[in-house]
């Protein structure tokens, strides 16, 4: 009978709220949804990426790649094959050409295209070999394996062009080819075309270089000695790498990004659990009646608090189950809209498919599981208020289970208490402050896994701190507003407000209920906001720094036609309209094999004594000593690789016996990974390369940027290797507009936080009215009319909303604090000034109030109408 008269509570209280059970259902959705499709975004794109990488690395033990282009001299593969000192540390070998390219008949879409050696790469790739088509001639030495226009294509990409011949388009060339056959070991799904590796070289004018080399060990071989004995022989032109090294690297690349963003998510679920205790705590007051009938028709108060965890546990599961659902949905539309980086642009794949394999239905029931907890343990703050419900008193009408949280014992400790006066000072204010002081000590720690585990527990720790907090501050302005109280008993309206939000423990109690969802939610917003706000503005301050020119121009850095050489230089200074040129150079290098590899930038002007005015330095450049060469880090170099100004270091690839002084240390929000600034006289002097592929032009007074533009472009310079030319107008507004992409997803967290807090205002206001019915009955009977009531009322929620707004204010500032100062730096090895957006703060304060008041004035109107009348009867 017990487990019926439960069910059938636990049913009709369910159909009796559903709008405000509704909501957080909603909440708890949003959470799970938003971190599952995160989740699941990033999964699809790495297990895409990888699953390519596995396709085109085959059996590779290790690959030779080039240091500072995207091509090396295939006298290195000669080598490898004929000294007896290095052919014999190698089973295999196989020169490989990979380049993307792009196929009109595909609307230009990208895929890649192998160049291959088939007698060295069956050894190696096997999947990779072609199949020719039955119908087509295979014998001799005109085989069609050799043939100079013949191509090879996977299932899939066969399916998508349809086409016997196919235009391809790589750069400024296009080449025709007619499909000879297929893939067979190329998945399904993959977009791959394979051809001769000298028909490749022949067609992009790559005579005599590659892209990679795979290697295969000899068994028995020592890899380590293997690998520093290949480094000696090859020289500085090659680096050796292991083949899983490029899925690791880009796993970690994105790890902070994608880590950031599902703690962010996880907000909505957080705040959840709020919604949740707040609407269990609606249901407890409007049955409070229903309650103590059943407890007194035999149901135990452990049954009455077990059945609203029942009713949690229900809400957990909904929102759990809509939450996975809108997270599959949001996923492919994420993958469709913004592709598989987010935004960010770390990476991208050709296929935008949702992977849903065993890991990501393992990630699915984790977050499920988080979303359920978070809604149980709002149930418990709920179900708290039933061990001391007073039956007999219930039975009369509406009650504040709050009201009953004080005992006589309470009441007689307070009563001799010397601080009795100041009533606030009993609550216990040590574990408070205790978690903020641990909080303060978490951030001291450095990152875990490269990830600011720490700072995320304090952040957890100062909001749980900072949400308990909350009735100190009304307790403070309770003590303030007394004093005034002489003031006040003019305005009984007002008074009311006062007393009624502020005047005593149970008051307050209730107050800090309501407001305790617009402190967790508008701290957190306030805080993104704030990030986002110091890292825009410190990125347009930073733009321009590093964009002082005009026009910007870069070539690609493909061996050969990618580089514009000295004598494309000099006609490129002969333009009229030019005021100054500046040419620099751009390539990639490795620094350490088990980490990303650098970006290397060589321009004029880098000197020590000048690099304070080419770069945005965050200190002072020093002079390096005698016979050192000046180089200047970026802040990731520094906490990746542990450099310091002052140290010394070697750089093999462009050196190997040079030792180069760290002069400083520069501010760079483009790479991630870390850069390295040198003096263009000292790259061309160290490396003997002349060519450059980035130049900044700055234009005479009158010129026209267009005019220039439309000329670099015309077929005068057509023999320029292809180039993106851009404004500095344009290059800055495309680099915010990247920016604000990439935090699309932060924004719409902010403005989830804000409707959550809105919703938990409406939800915690209208069980108040609900349990205050009989207050307001009396009060209509002693002449307030209804109109009054309400004011009473919009006073109040606007009294608790104003002060959970300040405070909440101030602790999101202490937490974008720790975002700007600690989490930023530990994820992203880059450092911001902190900007406080105080304009975009006070409105979405004065909206948060403005809305909370009205939604908890209207909620409160429907609560009570036609119920006042029938309140004060039920109460005689």
């Amino acid at each position: 009978m017990n487990a019926g008269i439960a069910l059938g509570y636990l049913s009709v209280e369910l159909r009796a709220q559903w709008g405000r059970f509704a909501l957080a259902v909603l909440s708890v959705a949003l959470g799970v949804g938003l971190a599952l499709a995160i989740h699941l975004v990033n999964h699809s794109a790495l297990a895409e990426f990888g699953r390519a990488l596995a396709l085109i690395n085959g059996q590779a033990q290790a690959q030779l790649l080039p240091t500072r282009s995207d091509a090396f001299d295939e006298t290195i593969y000669v080598r490898l094959l004929g000294e007896p000192q290095l052919a014999e540390l190698l089973a295999h070998a196989s020169p490989v050409i990979d380049i993307p390219v792009q196929l009109p008949a595909l609307a230009d879409n990208a895929i890649r295209l192998i160049g291959l050696d088939p007698f060295r790469a069956g050894a190696v790739t096997p999947a990779l070999l072609p199949s020719p088509s039955a119908s087509i001639d295979t014998a001799g030495a005109a085989s069609v394996l050799f043939a100079d226009d013949t191509l090879f294509v996977s299932s899939a990409l066969e399916r998508a062009l349809a086409a016997e011949r196919v235009q391809v388009r790589h750069r400024a060339s296009e080449f025709t080819f007619r499909v000879a056959g297929q893939l067979p070991g190329v998945g399904a799904d993959s977009l791959l075309a394979v051809t001769d590796i000298a028909n490749l070289q022949w067609r992009l004018g790559w005579q005599g270089k590659l892209s990679r080399i795979d290697l295969v060990w000899r068994d028995g071989v020592n890899v380590e000695q293997a690998q520093i004995s290949l480094a000696q022989k090859l020289g500085p032109s090659v680096k050796l790498v292991a083949p899983e090294l490029a899925g690791q690297q880009t796993s970690n690349l994105s790890r902070a990004y994608r880590v950031n963003l599902t703690v962010l998510s996880l907000v909505a679920t957080f705040t959840g659990g709020f919604l949740v205790w707040n609407s269990l705590a609606a249901a407890l007051t409007r049955q409070s009646r229903s309650l103590a009938l059943v407890g007194i028709l035999g149901v135990s108060r452990g049954g009455l608090n077990n059945l609203v965890l029942a009713a949690g546990l229900c809400l957990g599961v909904a929102g759990a189950l809509l939450g996975s659902v809108l997270g599959f949905a949001l996923a492919q539309a994420l993958l469709t809209l913004i592709g598989t980086d987010l935004g960010a642009g770390y990476f991208s794949s050709q296929r935008n498919n949702l992977i849903l394999d065993r890991p990501a239905l393992v990630a699915t029931l984790l977050f499920a599981g988080l979303g359920i907890l978070s809604a149980l343990a709002g149930a418990w703050a709920a179900a708290r208020t039933i061990r001391s419900l007073p039956f007999a008193q219930a039975l009369r009408g509406y009650i504040e289970p709050q009201a009953a949280e004080r005992s006589q014992k309470t009441n007689a400790r307070r009563r001799n208490s010397f601080v009795s006066r100041y009533w606030p000072l009993s609550w216990p204010i040590s574990w408070p402050l205790t978690v903020f002081a641990l909080g303060a000590l978490l951030l001291a720690a450095p990152p875990i896994a490269g990830l600011p585990l720490a700072a995320y527990l304090a952040i957890a720790l100062w909001l749980a701190a900072g949400i308990y907090c909350t009735r100190y501050g009304l307790a403070a302005v309770s003590h303030v507003l007394t004093k005034l109280e002489v003031h006040l008993v003019r305005r009984p309206v007002l008074w009311l407000a006062v007393q009624r939000s502020l005047s005593d423990r149970a008051a307050v109690a209730q107050s800090a209920r309501a407001a305790a969802a617009v402190v967790a939610s508008f701290a957190l917003a306030c805080a993104m906001a704030t990030m986002v706000y110091s890292f825009r503005g410190s990125v347009a301050d930073w733009l321009t720094r590093v964009l002082p020119a005009d026009i910007y121009g870069r070539a690609g850095q493909q061996a050969g036609d990618g580089l514009i050489n000295l004598r494309a230089q000099q006609r490129l200074r002969s333009l009229p309209g030019i005021e100054r040129f500046e040419f620099a150079r751009s390539l990639t290098l490795s620094l350490d094999t088990n980490q990303a590899e650098v970006s290397l930038i060589a321009r004029p002007g880098l000197k020590a004594r000048d690099a304070s005015q080419m770069l945005p330095m965050t200190g002072e450049a020093r002079r390096p000593p005698l016979g050192l060469v000046p180089v200047f880090v970026s802040e990731a170099v520094v906490s990746l690789h542990r450099l310091r100004p002052g140290d010394s270091v070697k750089i093999p690839a462009l050196h190997p016996q040079q030792d180069f002084f760290v002069a400083g240390v520069w501010r760079d929000y483009a790479r991630q990974t870390g850069t390295l600034a040198i003096d263009l006289d000292d790259y061309q002097r160290l490396t003997g390369d002349s060519s450059i592929n980035e130049l900044a032009l700055w234009l005479r007074v009158g010129s026209s940027s267009e005019a220039i533009l439309a000329r670099v472009q015309s077929d005068e310079f057509s023999d320029l290797p292809p180039m993106q030319w851009r404004a500095t107008a344009e290059l800055r507004e495309l680099s915010l507009k990247i920016f604000d992409r990439s935090f699309t997803l932060t924004y719409v967290l902010e403005a989830i936080a804000i409707v959550v807090a809105i919703a938990g205002v409406t939800a915690s206001y209208g069980a108040q009215a609900l349990s205050r019915l009989r207050e307001f009955a009396v009060s209509r009977y002693l002449g307030f009319a209804k109109r009054d009531l309400l004011t009473q009322l919009s006073l109040e929620a606007a009294l608790v909303l104003g002060i959970a707004v300040i405070w909440g204010l101030l602790l999101g500032l202490a937490i974008a604090m720790i975002l700007v100062f600690r989490v930023n730096p530990q994820s992203f090895h880059w450092t911001m000034e902190l900007r406080l957006p105080l304009t975009e703060l006070l409105v979405a304060a004065s909206v948060l109030i403005a809305l909370g008041t009205a939604a908890s004035v209207l909620t409160a109107n429907r609560m009570m109408r036609d119920r006042l009348q029938q309140t004060l009867k039920d109460d005689w």
